[in-house]
């Protein structure tokens, strides 16, 4: 497992056959000021991308405010709220929700939701995650530090393999989903 975002940009940096480390993303060179422009937006990107399991959350949201029209509520989304997945009514065929801003509308009086959060502690990174940030965190900026769009190319391919495989390892642990018979469904039996 990572320790630090420096860690994670080495992991980048030694992909880019870079021979000097960094120990800080608030270094003065060039390595570590590419890898603090280009790290927050890919770790967040690469969160958003999937249900990852060590960055779902669950929370009862508070009300916010009445929207002007088309919803009843609003409710205040986490800070850490970079997806919501699901809301606890979504079982129901009439709730409908919207993410607006910082809030989730909808007709529902109550919101539960299940989310993915924005995940800044690496210690709490599966480690496939780490290796999938490094592998597209080397991809980004690999054209500001090497100038080779062969390699670029290839990295990117790299990356496209291992976020299939993450996705997979990481899908497989929970049960399985399962379904309520639907009322209209069940009226047809």
């Amino acid at each position: 497992m990572a320790t630090s975002e420096a860690e994670i940009c080495n992991l980048a940096l030694a992909r880019l056959g870079q021979g000097e480390f960094i120990t800080s993303l608030d270094q003065a060179n060039k390595a570590a000021e590419v890898c603090k422009l280009y790290y927050p937006t890919t770790r967040d990107a690469l969160l958003r991308q999937h249900k990852w399991n060590f960055a779902t959350k669950r929370q009862t949201l508070a009300l916010a405010s009445t929207p002007n029209w088309k919803y009843t509520y609003a409710f205040q989304l986490p800070n850490d709220c970079l997806k919501v997945i699901e809301t606890e009514n979504d079982k129901y065929v009439d709730s409908k929700w919207d993410v607006e801003e910082d809030k989730i509308v909808t007709n529902d009086s109550s919101c539960k939701i299940e989310y993915i959060a924005r995940v800044t502690d690496v210690s709490k990174f599966d480690s496939l995650f780490v290796d999938l940030v490094a592998c597209r965190l080397a991809a980004e900026i690999s054209p500001h530090l090497t100038k080779n769009s062969a390699l670029t190319e290839r990295l990117w391919k790299i990356y496209e393999a291992k976020i299939a495989e993450a996705r997979t390892m990481d899908g497989q642990e929970g049960g399985p989903e399962t379904y309520d018979d639907d009322t209209w469904l069940a009226s047809r039996y």
